[in-house]
C-alpha cells in the first residue's frame, strides 16, 4: 500500500511538471524550404524547426509550438498580437517598429540568381543599381532584395512581380516571365534540385549579403505575460546548446 501511495505521488508530480511548462506558439513561414515549410502530412518542417524543436526539449519551464502560415499573414497576426511569434524575420527593425528580436538562429547567404542569357549582361554587377531595367520576382512579404532595392521600384528603375513561394518564383524565371531573383542561396538550390531544373539555366550573379533569422515577437504584450522569461530562456538555452555543438554554429 506505501508503495502504491509512493507510487501515485509521483506520477502527480510528474504530471504536474508536464502541465507547469507554459506552451508557446511560434508560426513559421509554410513554404520557404529548406529553412520553414510544411512538409506533405501537413506538419512543420525545415532547419528552422528542427532547430527550435531543439531548444524547447532543453527548456524546464516551456514548451514551443510551432505551426506555419503563408508569411504575410503571419506578420500581421504578429503585429496584431494573435501571435506571440514568428519566424524567421530577418532583422529590419525600420520596417517593423513593432517586432523585437530573440538572438539570432541561422546564417543566410542572399543572392541574385537571373536566367543564364540575362546573367551574361550582369555577371559581377553591383547590387541592386548595377541591375536597373530588368524584372524581378520576389517572395511575397520578403524584404531580402533590401531597401535600396525597393526604393528603385518605386523609382520605376526595377520592375518587381511578387509570388508566394520560391517555387513559384523560380517557375516564372525559368518561363522567361521574370529575369532575375534574389533569395537565400540554400533556398534556391534546395527547390532547384526539387523541381528538376537544370542549375545551368539559373546563374548566380550577385551576392547581396548575409543575413541572420530569427524570432520576431509581437509588442502587443496583454496577452502573454511570460513573453520576456521565454525570450530570456531561449536565448539562454540557444547559447548553451550552441556552445556544446548540439545546434549549428553562427557562420
Amino acid at each position: 500500500m506505501k508503495n502504491r501511495v509512493l507510487l501515485a505521488g509521483l506520477l502527480l508530480s510528474f504530471s504536474w511538471q508536464v502541465v507547469a511548462k507554459q506552451q508557446v506558439v511560434l508560426v513559421g513561414d509554410d513554404d520557404y524550404p529548406p529553412y520553414s515549410y510544411k512538409d506533405p502530412t501537413g506538419k512543420t518542417a525545415g532547419l528552422y524547426s528542427d532547430l527550435l524543436l531543439k531548444v524547447s526539449a532543453a527548456m524546464p519551464d516551456f514548451v514551443i509550438e510551432l505551426q506555419a502560415a503563408p508569411w504575410k499573414r503571419a506578420l500581421d497576426d504578429a503585429e496584431q498580437g494573435r501571435v506571440m511569434g514568428v519566424y524567421p524575420p530577418y532583422k529590419r527593425e525600420a520596417l517593423r517598429p513593432w517586432m523585437h528580436y530573440s538572438d539570432p538562429l541561422l546564417v543566410e547567404t542572399v543572392v541574385v540568381v537571373c536566367r543564364k542569357e540575362v546573367a551574361a549582361n550582369y555577371q559581377g554587377a553591383s547590387w541592386p543599381d548595377g541591375f536597373a531595367g530588368l524584372k524581378f520576382g520576389n517572395n511575397a512579404g520578403f524584404q531580402t532584395p533590401g531597401d535600396r532595392f525597393f526604393a528603385m521600384v518605386k523609382e520605376g528603375k526595377v520592375t518587381l512581380d511578387e509570388a508566394k513561394t520560391t517555387e513559384q518564383n523560380l517557375q516564372k524565371l525559368a518561363g522567361g516571365r521574370i529575369d532575375c531573383y534574389p533569395n537565400d542561396r540554400r533556398a534556391i538550390s534546395s527547390e532547384i534540385a526539387r523541381l528538376k531544373m537544370d542549375p545551368g539555366d539559373v546563374v548566380e550573379s550577385a551576392i547581396i549579403g548575409q543575413e541572420m533569422g530569427y524570432i520576431g515577437f509581437t509588442s502587443v504584450r496583454q496577452d502573454y505575460a511570460y513573453m520576456d522569461d521565454f525570450i530570456k530562456a531561449f536565448n539562454e538555452t540557444l547559447t548553451r546548446l550552441r556552445a556544446a555543438g548540439e545546434i549549428p554554429p553562427l557562420e
